[in-house]
């Protein structure tokens, strides 16, 4: 009985994420894709250092202007951030506009 539970719920959640991802089989990679010499992020300028997830924080806070955020994320050679609120709310508020223009 357990096993059949079991493979119902995994049944559902197959059925309920093809129907949520219709593209998902379309975004499987190609052959070409998966070489490693191809993919530009591991090229030899490309990048070497970033801020992780600092960025966000800093783009948060009120009374931090994009000039000034801009200045200090500029130092290095990107940024990795979240704009959703799904973690930390306010995010949403500043965070997507920061990052668009920060690119």
């Amino acid at each position: 009985m357990k096993r059949t539970i079991t493979r119902l719920l995994l049944l559902t959640l197959l059925t309920t994420a093809g129907a949520a991802f219709p593209n998902l089989a379309s975004a499987a990679p190609t052959a070409a894709s998966r070489n490693l010499k191809n993919l530009t992020i591991l090229g030899q300028d490309y990048p070497r250092v970033l801020f992780f997830r600092a960025s966000e924080g800093a783009a948060r806070r009120q009374g931090v202007d994009f000039e000034a955020w801009d200045a200090e994320f500029s130092r290095l050679m990107g940024i990795i951030g979240k704009c959703l609120d799904e973690e930390v709310l306010g995010s949403e508020a500043r965070n997507p506009e920061f990052f668009s223009r920060f690119k």
